[in-house]
């Protein structure tokens, strides 16, 4: 944490564990949104796939209960982003698309209309237009609703040297549909967009 972007940083003590006495060895990609006194965090285990955790403070979160159940918790997968739009409340995961030529890097949404009790089925938002890995070469998807539309942060790799390190920036006028005409690419992984 500090005080500004520009620091002094301190690091901070671990504020979601996971749960090995559960079974659950990791916990990763962490997303906050929210304001002072009510914030949400969504993250991702392999154990229990999308989780939500709440905070009014930041620094003390609790694992909502009702999400403790994989059956329970929004269809999707790792690295969770989530677009609040009024009552509208759209996840963004990494997904992908088998077929017999071999599978298709996906970017997923699924959607709650009443506060995240409910969601519908994901859909893919964004397709890689050539076969990649087996489990999709696309990751860490980060959305900005800006300019009166929406800009889609994708890091894409493949096998290439550096490509781990490349980001492809997507804009469309809907936030649940995306075409593979990329806007621009630059040198990150896991870019976050962050508004001071």
């Amino acid at each position: 944490s500090a005080e500004s972007l520009l620091g002094p940083w301190r690091i901070e003590p671990d504020v979601i564990p996971a749960q090995r006495a559960d079974g659950e060895n990791v916990v990763w990609a962490p997303h906050v949104v929210g304001e002072p006194g009510a914030w949400e965090m969504l993250f991702y285990s392999p154990l229990s796939g999308l989780t939500r955790a709440r905070s009014p403070a930041l620094f003390a979160w609790t694992r909502d209960a009702r999400w403790r159940e994989r059956a329970n918790n929004p269809p999707g997968d790792r690295d969770p982003c989530q677009l609040v739009l009024g009552a509208r409340r759209l996840v963004y995961s990494v997904g992908s698309r088998r077929a017999p030529e071999g599978t298709y890097g996906q970017i997923v949404v699924t959607e709650s209309s009443d506060g995240g009790a409910t969601w519908a089925p994901q859909r893919a938002v964004l397709e890689e237009p050539g076969t990649s890995f087996e489990w999709g070469n696309l990751e860490s998807p980060f959305v900005v609703a800006q300019h009166g539309g929406y800009y889609l942060f994708v890091t894409r790799t493949d096998e290439g040297y550096g490509t781990y390190h490349r980001t492809l920036v997507f804009y469309s006028t809907q936030p649940d549909r995306f075409a593979w005409r990329p806007l621009t690419e630059f040198w990150a992984h896991a870019a976050e967009v962050v508004q001071d």
